[in-house]
């Protein structure tokens, strides 16, 4: 997980074994992915506006 915290959206954490750490697990993967698409997102608006 220190990957992700470090900006390295396309980290995913391993999804593994039942109960709260496998919900855990996906709900990083989640949020990774989500943050992934709006920092995309944002990096193209900026890149828009400065042409």
């Amino acid at each position: 997980m220190t990957d992700i915290g470090k900006g390295k959206l396309d980290t995913r954490v391993p999804v593994e074994g039942h109960g709260s750490l496998r919900h855990l697990a996906e709900g990083v993967n989640e949020m990774a992915e989500r943050l992934s698409i709006v920092r995309d997102s944002m990096a193209q608006r900026i890149e828009a506006g400065m042409r």
